[in-house]
C-alpha cells in the first residue's frame, strides 16, 4: 500500500512538473533551490524595473539634447541680428535691439518648455535627475540640471544691458555674451550626449544580466 501511494505521489509530482515546466514548484520540492530561484526572480524584477527607469531617463535626456540644439539655433539668430545692426541708423539699431530681446525671451520660454515625464533639465528652477541603474540603489547616475534660459546662459538684454545697441561697442559686448552662451550650450550638448551613451549601455547591460 505504501509503495502504491508513493508511486501515485511521484506520478502526480511528475504530471504537475510537466504541466508547469518547473522542476521545483514548491518549497517542499527542494527548499534550497526554491528559495535560491525566488531570490533570483526578485533580482531580475529589480533589474527590469531599473531598466524601465533608465529608458524614461534616456528619453528625458534626449529631449533636453534636442532643446539645447534648438536654443543654440536661437542664439545664432541673436548673433546675426546684433551683427547686422552695426553701422546702421539709430532707428535700425533700436529695431534690432527689440528683435534681439524678443528672441532672448523665446530662449527662456523654450528652456522652460523642454521636459519629459515631468523632468525638466533646462528650466530655470529645476533639480537634478537621479537615475537608479541597478534596481537596488547601490549604483546611481546624477544628471545635472542646467539653466539654459537667457539669464542662465548670460545673455543680457539689448535694451537694458547694451544701451539699445546705440554704439558698435554695445553690439560687440552683446555678441561676446552670445558667443559665450554658444560655447556653454555646445559643452552642455556634449555632456548630455555622454549621459545618453551611459544610459544606453546600462540599459542593455541590465537586459543581458536579467536574461
Amino acid at each position: 500500500l505504501l509503495l502504491l501511494q508513493r508511486t501515485a505521489d511521484a506520478r502526480a509530482d511528475t504530471t504537475r512538473r510537466l504541466a508547469s515546466g518547473l522542476r521545483v514548484e514548491r518549497p517542499v520540492d527542494d527548499p534550497a533551490d526554491f528559495f535560491r530561484a525566488d531570490a533570483l526572480r526578485e533580482r531580475v524584477s529589480d533589474l527590469l524595473s531599473a531598466k524601465d527607469s533608465i529608458g524614461q531617463a534616456t528619453s528625458a535626456v534626449g529631449g533636453a539634447l534636442v532643446g539645447v540644439e534648438a536654443i543654440e539655433d536661437l542664439t545664432g539668430q541673436l548673433k546675426g541680428i546684433a551683427l547686422a545692426a552695426q553701422g546702421g541708423s539709430t532707428e535700425a539699431r533700436q529695431a534690432a535691439a527689440q528683435q534681439f530681446d524678443v528672441i532672448r525671451q523665446q530662449i527662456t520660454a523654450l528652456a522652460n518648455d523642454v521636459s519629459f515625464g515631468g523632468v525638466a533639465l533646462l528650466a530655470e528652477s529645476s533639480g537634478n535627475l537621479e537615475v537608479n541603474l541597478d534596481g537596488e540603489g547601490l549604483s546611481d547616475l546624477t544628471i545635472e540640471n542646467h539653466n539654459a534660459g537667457s539669464a542662465g546662459l548670460g545673455i543680457g538684454s539689448a535694451i537694458s544691458d547694451f544701451n539699445g545697441f546705440s554704439t558698435d561697442a554695445d553690439i560687440h559686448s552683446a555678441v561676446a555674451g552670445v558667443n559665450s552662451a554658444i560655447t556653454t550650450l555646445r559643452a552642455r550638448a556634449s555632456s548630455l550626449g555622454n549621459d545618453v551613451s551611459v544610459l544606453n549601455i546600462r540599459e542593455r547591460f541590465n537586459d543581458d544580466l536579467a536574461n
